[in-house]
């Protein structure tokens, strides 16, 4: 699980240099302008498979020359390799994705992704149960990866028309210059969320690597939430920031007051019930150190979920290089607290500083917004889901035993308490209402 974790990792950095932040870019950039798609979507699409290629070199100095250093075995870089050229047809996939997107068609990204999906974990249970490894998984990536650029592509061109081949001599430059902030503030909120991984594997033991990120797999699976949120809000945000300033601010307040309600009752869920979530996702062998890795990494969630708001806001008003300036602060943090603590305290401490590092992450972006967005006032629109969270905990504590049913009781009670606290006023039950139908 340890040395798996490390190649995901690995080839997530090249996913970020390749991509290049151009889908954010084009997406941002069409839903203002949508008679330039084909424009966007070749242009962007040439640069993509250049970088792609450009990063070759790359991957022949981690699996040999640099290899010991990093901690790469010969496992680790076969399937850094195969994942790598996995992400070729990611790029066709990825341009389709930035289009629709932009066209506020994000149930069809969602279908594929959820039927690939479901392709990748039975492809993945195949080989696990014939006895293969992680390499192997590697190659289901490859072949899943094919599958959901032909289906991907196909839905995008029947759906919004083939885009007509356009090509512009220098706007690539434009591509690259306006993209590059977006890529470095990816690449170093990727360095922000898992050089930890990169520490505890050169550090410590490769088994404490399997019980963080464990613990770390169930929080990814919950960052679906703002980001899907995020990702049907990014096309509007940037059609009110050219236009429509004074409904920015309020779509901003209303989408943070959303996402901290959603965040703080699962906070206290998963510190009752951390144990019975990791018997769920792993087993027995995990416990009690993946479970005391989730107690801890779960409270990152509303920083995390306030974060990934104020991170498009300020792109989609045009203050991409804040972000970049932002993510410099909070990476530094988080790389040298990490380098500094994780040999003493191992994955305790990996789990505490990046919860830490996202309230750093926070000023920032706070000071990023004034002069063009008014900041959010995040103390008001926290204590009412902070106490309707507590009522809610308090009320499962003495029943916890009961493990995972006692889920929807607590959403019961959550939602009550914030009822009662008159929490969700007309405007967010509208706004809940029309997300919902979307």
């Amino acid at each position: 699980m340890g040395q798996f974790t490390v190649a995901v990792v690995l080839v997530g950095y090249f996913d970020i240099v390749i991509n290049f932040g151009l889908g954010t870019l084009v997406t941002r950039d069409v839903a203002r302008s949508p008679a330039e798609a084909g424009h966007y979507f070749w242009n962007s699409l040439a640069l993509r498979l250049g970088l792609w290629s450009a990063s070759l070199p790359i991957l022949l100095l981690i699996v040999g020359p640099l290899a010991p250093i990093l901690g790469v075995t010969p496992g680790i870089a076969a399937a850094l390799a195969i994942f790598v050229v996995a992400l070729l047809p990611g790029q066709v996939s990825a341009s389709a994705s930035a289009l629709l997107n932009a066209f506020e068609r994000m149930e069809i990204p969602a279908a594929v992704q959820i039927l690939t999906n479901a392709l990748r974990v039975g492809l993945g249970l195949g080989v696990i149960l014939s006895g293969g490894g992680f390499v192997q998984l590697a190659w289901v990536s490859l072949v899943v990866n094919l599958a959901t650029m032909a289906v991907l592509a196909a839905l995008a061109w029947r759906l919004l028309g083939r885009p007509a081949w356009s090509w512009r001599p220098g706007f690539g430059r434009y591509l690259l210059r306006e993209s590059y902030p977006l890529m470095l503030n990816n690449l170093l909120n990727s360095v922000f969320f898992r050089i930890d991984v990169v520490v505890l594997q050169a550090l410590t033991a490769a088994e404490m690597v399997g019980w963080y990120s464990t613990a770390y797999r169930f929080i990814d699976g919950l960052n679906v939430i703002p980001s899907s949120f995020v990702l049907a809000l990014f096309p509007v945000l940037s059609r009110q920031a050219g236009d429509a300033r004074e409904r920015l601010d309020r779509t901003v307040e209303v989408g943070l007051k959303v996402l901290l309600a959603i965040a703080l009752p699962i906070c206290v869920g998963t510190v009752l019930l951390a144990e019975p979530i990791i018997r769920l996702v792993a087993d027995d062998r995990y416990l009690p150190h993946a479970a005391i890795a989730l107690s801890i990494l779960i409270w990152f969630l509303p920083l995390s979920f306030t974060n990934g708001l104020l991170q498009y806001v300020l792109i989609a008003v045009g203050r991409q290089r804040a972000v970049t300036a932002a993510f410099v602060v909070g990476a530094a943090f988080n790389l040298a607290a990490n380098l500094a603590l994780i040999p003493r305290y191992g994955y305790v401490a990996a789990a505490v500083v990046t919860v830490l590092s996202e309230a750093v992450l926070l000023g920032p972006f706070l000071l990023g917004l004034r002069g063009k967005v008014r900041v959010p006032p995040v103390g008001t629109l926290l204590w009412r889901p902070a106490l309707a969270a507590l009522i809610m905990g308090a009320a499962l504590y003495p029943v916890r035993g009961f493990g995972l049913p006692l889920i929807p009781l607590g959403v019961l009670v959550y939602g009550a308490a914030l009822l009662l606290l008159g929490a969700l006023g007309e405007e967010e039950r509208a706004v809940l209402a029309a997300l919902r139908r979307r």
